[in-house]
């Protein structure tokens, strides 16, 4: 690790084709890569659309990286795209900053291919001192939604939880024909009270045995983040 160099990549991407035969690897960081490009290099999945071009969020650190088709001075995080063959045909700049640590399955997305949008959801890690900037401004309190353009990053819009940094988290997102969105996830409520809500539906799940209840749910939005059910 102390010796930059291709040996420290730490981000892949590889397509199989439907028998499982390997097809091609892409790690795209710089061949350069050393203990601190590492440390601040993340991938938070990755959507691949009718056309076979993959949208993959992530960041790598500032350099200059993907064969020397990227370079960029910050740590900020994008959407890139690679086509069937792993070709890179660009990227979406995404406003996302961790302070204090990223937790896992933190961000999610998903991408509407009809209305040329991507869905990301992004939450903290509860009783940390971790903070997150999300499309623009901080998740004052523990998970957020949004819905951004995938032709330049702008964000159409954004919600967020109104119950304090607890513990509800998106973990899917899905889109269906007619744009609509389904998130699923859990929140742990408290013992008869309702401790969280999103989306305009409050989180009431209760527990007998003395501690706090874990409540999986699924939300349906439409494309606008109106509330179906």
């Amino acid at each position: 690790l102390t010796t930059p160099g291709p040996h420290n990549k730490s981000l892949f991407l590889i397509k199989y084709d439907s028998s499982g035969v390997f097809q091609w690897l892409q790690r795209p960081q710089q061949d350069a890569t050393g203990i601190s490009e590492v440390q601040k290099s993340y991938t938070f999945g990755h959507y691949t659309d009718a056309n076979n071009v993959t949208h993959w969020l992530m960041t790598m650190g500032a350099g200059t990286h993907i064969n020397g088709a990227y370079t960029t001075a910050t740590d900020d995080y994008a959407i890139f795209r690679f086509d069937d063959q792993g070709t890179y045909l660009g990227q979406t700049p995404i406003n996302l900053e961790f302070t204090n640590g990223r937790p896992t399955y933190s961000a999610v997305l998903t991408m509407d291919e009809t209305l040329n949008r991507y869905y990301i959801s992004a939450y903290r890690r509860l009783g940390t001192g971790n903070m997150l900037d999300f499309l623009g401004s901080p998740i004052n309190n523990n998970v957020a939604l949004g819905a951004v353009n995938a032709a330049n990053g702008n964000v159409l819009w954004r919600m967020e939880n109104t119950g304090g940094n607890n513990f509800t988290g998106i973990y899917d997102l899905k889109v269906d024909d007619q744009s609509n969105v389904y998130l699923s996830g859990r929140n742990f409520s408290g013992i008869g009270s309702v401790s969280d809500t999103f989306a305009g539906y409050s989180f009431d799940q209760t527990s007998l045995s003395g501690g706090p209840a874990s409540g999986p749910f699924i939300i349906k939005l439409n494309s606008q983040g109106n509330s179906y059910w």
